[in-house]
C-alpha cells in the first residue's frame, strides 16, 4: 500500500507550528517517550521494497540538521533540502562503508556536495580529487569558491590509499557495463577488482556487438 507520510527532507531544513512537527522536534531534542504521530512510524519506500521507519527517519533528519550547521560554517553555498540530505548521507556512508556512488543528473550539484563532503572530512588527514587532466582546473575553481583553503593534487592516484572514496557520475542510466566497473572499481576495488563480463557470451561488456 503506496501512502505519503513524512516528508524527512522539508522537516530536516523547515520550521513548522503542525502538530506532528512538534512532535518530531521534541523526538529530535532527545524526548524519546513522546509518541510518534500515527502517520509517522513508518512509510514504503519508492519502490515498495522496504519499510522507512520512525527510527531511522529520525536519525536521517539529525543528520541533515547536524551537516547543515557544519556546512554553514565550512561552505560557501546554500544548499537545497535534497543537497544537504546528499552530503550528509555521503559523510555517513564513507564513514560506516568506506565508498559511496553519488549517481545524479548533470546540474543537479554533485560537485558542490562532493566539496561539502571534502570539508566535512577535512579533519580526518589529506582529501584527494581524482579526475580527467581536463576537468582538473573546474574542480580547482570550484573548490577555491565553495571551499577555499583546499589544495588541488594533479597524478596518477588509483593506488593511494584511502579510507574512504567517492565516485560521481551524471549518466547513471546510460552507462555501460564497463562504465559502472569502472566506477565501482574505484569505490571498492576488492569487490570490483575484475571487468565485467556479460553473462552468456564471455566478453566485456565493451566487446564491439555482432551486426
Amino acid at each position: 500500500m503506496s501512502c505519503d507520510l513524512v516528508d524527512v527532507d522539508a522537516l530536516a531544513t523547515q520550521a513548522s507550528d503542525a502538530p506532528s512537527v512538534q512532535v518530531w522536534q521534541q523526538l529530535l531534542r532527545g524526548e524519546d517517550e513522546t509518541p510518534l504521530p500515527l502517520a509517522a512510524h513508518a512509510e514504503v519506500d519508492p519502490t515498495g521494497t522496504a519499510m522507512t521507519t520512525a527510527d531511522f527517519a529520525r536519525t536521517a533528519m539529525r543528520a541533515c540538521l547536524t551537516t547543515d550547521q557544519l556546512l554553514r560554517d565550512r561552505l560557501r553555498a546554500q544548499l537545497r533540502p535534497y543537497q544537504v540530505r546528499g552530503v550528509a548521507w555521503l559523510a555517513s556512508t564513507a564513514e560506516s562503508e568506506g565508498g559511496a556512488v553519488l549517481a545524479d543528473e548533470m546540474g543537479l550539484g554533485k560537485t558542490v556536495q562532493a566539496v561539502g563532503l571534502l570539508s566535512l572530512r577535512v579533519e580526518t588527514g589529506p582529501q584527494l580529487v581524482v579526475c580527467p587532466t581536463s576537468l582538473v582546473t573546474n574542480w580547482a575553481h570550484e573548490i577555491t569558491r565553495f571551499a577555499p583553503g583546499l589544495t588541488v593534487y594533479t597524478g596518477a592516484a588509483r593506488r593511494v590509499d584511502a579510507q574512504a572514496r567517492i565516485a560521481l557520475t551524471g549518466t547513471p542510466i546510460e552507462n555501460s557495463l564497463d562504465e559502472l566497473w569502472a566506477i565501482l572499481r574505484v569505490v571498492a576495488p576488492s569487490v570490483f577488482p575484475h571487468r565485467i563480463v556479460s553473462i552468456g557470451s564471455g566478453r566485456s561488456d565493451r566487446s564491439p556487438s555482432p551486426r
